[in-house]
């Protein structure tokens, strides 16, 4: 059967690229093969390519079909970022629901009650819901559409426990995660196109986290507020500074969602303190030179930052050299 290993150099009537005649002779030379003209057209149609294709520039619908995978991949990687976090994520929602539960709702049964609760939250909170219902429903359509795929067993678990949770939580939570769930949803890419099926159920719980974000950060004004009238009473202020911004924040299970959904980045001090866990471990501390403790620490914060999707290199390596100075590795201990 003829292919890429046989045919004659193509003639000039040809305007190949100068990268498909060099992969077409260096087919050919590995063969140990003479090529033939014949076979150079077969040879270009096998992939469907035409001589002139590689000039072709890309149209500015293919540019943003490009941009819109790009963006979806990013959600998908948010999303496997906080794999290590599931398991507590949805038992801190109230879950995982027990086999049974599977028997009792389906995709159907799930979305139908999810558009329902969502509708009555727009209603109760908005003047004109008519235009974000109609936004939800296109959503919702779309992922019935690919329910044997995106809600089946564990998915359609955490999805019913996500939506339980929101639904005992206050109003102004419940019209925060509704109206993030359908900008973010329906607003996924640039123009009105849809997430895929796989980003809107990823959605569903991500909008938990910037629901607990914006009710922490609305009561963040409010305590502000309140401390500014205090300090023009009393005059004065200060104090130290919270680990995390969110640590006073009234609701202690928001705090912790947004914690472990990777939402606000650890001070580097907690995250050191995370690390100096190693010294209790002596048997294995002892072991290590001062030059391999200092390749963990490195190692260890730099795991710690990726997990967040950020590299922070400069910043990890100045905290290292203060310990080396400090004679931490050295010492094997902070003291």
């Amino acid at each position: 059967m003829p292919g890429r290993n046989s045919g004659t150099p193509p003639s000039n009537e040809y305007e190949e690229s100068d990268e498909e005649r060099e992969e077409w002779l260096r087919n050919n030379e590995q063969w140990g093969r003479q090529p033939s003209q014949d076979s150079y057209e077969r040879w270009l149609s096998q992939d469907n390519i035409t001589p002139t294709s590689a000039a072709v520039t890309p149209t500015s619908a293919e540019r943003q079909q490009r941009r819109n995978e790009e963006l979806a991949w990013n959600v998908h990687d948010v999303f496997n970022n906080i794999r290590d976090n599931e398991k507590e994520i949805i038992e801190t929602l109230g879950g995982p629901h027990t086999d049974l539960f599977l028997f009792q709702i389906g995709p159907d049964q799930l979305l139908t009650g999810f558009q329902e609760f969502c509708n009555r939250v727009l209603q109760k909170h908005d003047s004109s819901p008519t235009i974000k219902q109609n936004k939800l429903h296109k959503v919702v359509t779309k992922l019935s559409l690919a329910k044997r795929e995106y809600l089946q067993n564990e998915n359609i678990c955490s999805v019913f426990t996500a939506i339980q949770f929101v639904m005992r939580q206050p109003d102004v939570f419940q019209k925060y995660y509704v109206d993030l769930f359908i900008e973010d949803t329906f607003h996924a890419y640039e123009g009105e196109e849809i997430s895929c099926p796989r980003g809107i159920v990823e959605r569903m719980l991500f909008a938990i986290a910037d629901a607990c974000l914006l009710y922490c950060t609305s009561w963040k004004k409010k305590l502000k507020q309140k401390k500014n009238r205090t300090k023009r009473k009393k005059g004065g202020g200060g104090g130290v500074k919270n680990t995390s911004q969110y640590k006073r924040c009234t609701n202690p299970i928001y705090r912790k969602l947004i914690r472990l959904f990777k939402k606000e980045v650890p001070d580097i001090n907690q995250l050191t303190k995370e690390w100096a866990l190693i010294f209790e471990e002596a048997e294995v501390v002892g072991k290590m030179s001062a030059e391999e403790l200092k390749k963990n620490f490195i190692a260890f914060m730099t795991r710690k930052y990726q997990a967040y999707g950020l590299t922070q290199t400069e910043l990890i390596l100045q905290r290292a050299n203060q310990f080396e100075e400090l004679q931490v590795f050295e010492r094997k201990g902070f003291i």
